[in-house]
């Protein structure tokens, strides 16, 4: 190495600064893209981030929630939701922060690793080794198609902790004198990395690991005054014990898509998409299905993948033990989900390769770098690294514009994967939202020719657009055939439910709710549905205690306030209609339909100028309203205003022509009878 690249200065700390910049601009430039498969029930559908000060909720979500088991990533996604609601933009911004700070903990990390596990080679500028892969780590399209993927926050946080438990490891060699510190680091990140995502239990191994390509022979002599750090990493496993109940409820475990040698099968290929497309970041995917290889004559040379894996291991372990440590690193995080519990939903996710990326840019670039026949180049090592990171920036770039497509995203994965049903099925769901019945029903029939017994809606969405194409008889046999596949989910009792109502099948339905309510005392959308059937019917009574729960247990859904509180005026509780409307009747944003029941509540209680003042203010942002001007023609008649009544009724009539009810009205306000 030149002396001059030896001199390193703030060079790598400014290229690592550098490489975090452009990772976050990268996914800035795509922020506001919409919400894409998993970010929904993450995020959308996540009913404990509506209450931020519900911490028992947010600590413990439904057990089929994507973030179950997850405490603290679900507290960020709380914090976002309190911060923006349900805007994309504030959830990737942050995700882009924390991608930033994991690019500068891998270049800390890095440089005190290298230092000290390279301490008896020929001096380097290990310095720009570990900027060099920090960089190249930040704008990976690779690592960057995770921290896009809002759900995937739980990748980015395991992260975060796990390189703070190493560098805190590391530090506690380096920093004799004040070596309990950077222990308590080490061991508070290895806690809270257990509360964002499972694979944080193999950060003692890595640790261990570390520990001995660091201190080599010696380890052995040494190892004992570790004890104590080791059993302290190890006690974080206590939490992650208690937080794994509910993982078949999440499909992961036996039994639940697999059998074993399909799975291992499985992710013997897995290895080689996180190994082979961080080498060569082509043909990327955004999703490879609830697929497991079948064994065959062509998918056991997947078997190979693991052997060449191992063999590489042992190459570079022989050049440098650092560096096979490093490698080892990103197998051993890979373990959870690769060698150890299936995970039948997702058996094989590019995410997965998020944190095993980082040991591999970082090994990767030592390794290259110490080879002899690139020695000479060694002065245009900052070119050369700068020339990478800017080809995988501009890939970054066009593999992150399809998040901001949806519909492109999924087309594009089905031309990678097409042996995919998920891909069909949200595909179809983009169509179908998008009113194209005869393509969204094409791709939920060949989802389901992919995979007849799939469990992913496709069945319910079928259904769903066979309803809207006005085939409620064909819906029907789908939407009873997702409850069979999907006995236990009450989303899928709720679906049913909601076509026999618009078959007119009340009594199906209700039962349908029922069952829904049986499986879960607390899915607000049986609750809501149930509420509607006993309304129409005139049973108040029992409509309104369901409406009532609702509410409660989604306070921000107007619609369900709304529900509850026509069903009051109805019963004539108007006191309670104004008391639960109070709220949203002070809001600058006041929908129409609230102004209306709060308007005729007030009018039940004979405060007709309260109720006058309230729709006259929503007949100014909507003037051609004929039930208000009805509403406000009653009003000004109780206060005596004749004219401005008879003016009421014949603009609501002109509203609506021949409206009976309001025909009525401006008669009996002529003729100076009660209207």
């Amino acid at each position: 190495m030149t002396r001059c690249f030896q001199r390193q200065g703030a060079g790598p700390l400014l290229l690592a600064l550098a490489g975090a910049l452009a990772g976050f601009l990268l996914v800035a430039r795509v922020a506001r893209a919409p919400f894409i498969f998993d970010d929904t029930p993450s995020v959308v559908e996540n009913r404990s981030l509506r209450e931020p000060r519900d911490l028992l909720a947010i600590a413990f979500p439904a057990p089929e929630c994507t973030v179950a088991g997850r405490p603290l990533a679900n507290a960020t996604f709380a914090a976002n939701h309190a911060w923006g609601g349900l805007n994309p933009a504030g959830y990737r911004i942050v995700n882009a922060v924390i991608h930033a700070a994991n690019v500068l903990l891998l270049f800390a990390f890095g440089s005190v690793f290298l230092r000290l596990g390279l301490a008896n080679q020929p001096p380097a500028p290990l310095g720009w080794f570990a900027a060099s892969a920090a960089a190249i780590w930040a704008v990976h399209p690779l690592i960057l198609g995770t921290v896009v993927y809002v759900s995937q926050r739980t990748e980015l946080l395991l992260g975060l902790f796990f390189l703070l438990t190493l560098l805190g490891a590391l530090r506690s060699w380096e920093a004799d004198a004040s070596r309990r510190p950077w222990r308590s680091l080490s061991v508070a990140a290895c806690f809270s990395g257990v509360l964002c995502k499972e694979p944080m239990v193999t950060a003692p191994a890595v640790v261990m690991l570390l520990d001995w390509a660091v201190l080599g022979d010696a380890w052995r002599a040494r190892w004992r005054s570790r004890i104590p750090f080791y059993a302290a990493l190890l006690a974080s496993w206590i939490p992650l014990a208690l937080l794994l109940s509910g993982l078949g409820k999440r499909a992961v475990g036996f039994g639940v898509g697999a059998t074993v040698p399909e799975y291992v099968l499985t992710q013997c290929r897995a290895l080689g998409v996180y190994f082979g497309k961080f080498l060569f970041p082509i043909n990327l995917t955004f999703d490879y299905g609830p697929v497991f290889l079948r064994w065959s004559s062509r998918e056991v040379l997947w078997i190979a993948v693991p052997l060449l894996i191992v063999a590489a291991l042992i190459l570079v372990g022989r050049r440098s033990r650092a560096l096979g440590c490093l490698l080892a690193a990103g197998l051993v995080i890979l373990a959870p989900t690769s060698s150890i519990v299936p995970v039948a939903a997702q058996p094989i996710a590019e995410n997965r390769a998020y944190l095993p990326g980082a040991f591999l840019a970082l090994a990767g670039v030592v390794f290259v770098a110490q080879l002899r026949p690139l020695a000479r180049l060694a002065r245009y090592f900052p070119v050369l690294i700068a020339a990478l990171g800017l080809t995988l920036a501009t890939v970054s770039c066009g593999r992150l514009a399809l998040f901001s497509e949806p519909e492109s995203l999924w087309r594009d994965t089905i031309a990678k994967v097409p042996d995919n049903p998920r891909a069909y099925c949200n595909l179809g769901e983009i169509q179908l939202a998008a009113g194209r019945l005869d393509e969204a029903e094409a791709s939920f029939r060949h989802a389901l020719a992919l995979k007849p017994d799939y469990t992913g809606f496709a069945a319910t969405n079928l259904g769903v657009t066979l309803a809207r194409a006005g085939r409620a008889a064909e819906a029907l046999e789908y939407f009873r055939l997702e409850t069979e596949l999907l006995p236990d989910k009450p989303s899928t009792h709720d679906n049913l439910g909601n076509l026999l109502t618009q078959l007119g099948r009340d009594t199906e339905a209700a039962a349908a709710f029922e069952r829904a309510l049986r499986l879960d005392g607390a899915f607000v959308p049986a609750l809501n549905n149930l509420a509607g059937v006993h309304f129409r019917t005139g049973r108040l009574a029992e409509a309104i205690p369901l409406y009532q729960r609702a509410a409660a247990l989604d306070p921000s859904d107007d619609r369900l306030r709304r529900n509850l509180a026509v069903s009051l005026l109805l019963a004539r509780r108007p006191a309670e209609v104004l008391r639960v409307l109070q709220i949203e009747i002070a809001r600058p944003d006041l929908h129409p339909d609230s102004a209306l029941i709060g308007a005729s509540a007030l009018l039940e209680q004979a405060r007709a100028r309260d109720a006058a003042t309230l729709i006259e203010a929503c007949l100014v942002a909507r003037p051609v309203w004929p039930e208000a001007k009805l509403l406000l023609g009653n009003a000004n008649f109780a206060l005596g205003k004749i004219p401005q009544a008879i003016a009421a009724f014949e603009s609501a009539l002109v509203d609506r022509p021949g409206w009976d009810q309001a025909r009525a009205a401006l008669e009996r306000a002529r003729s100076g009878g009660a209207p």
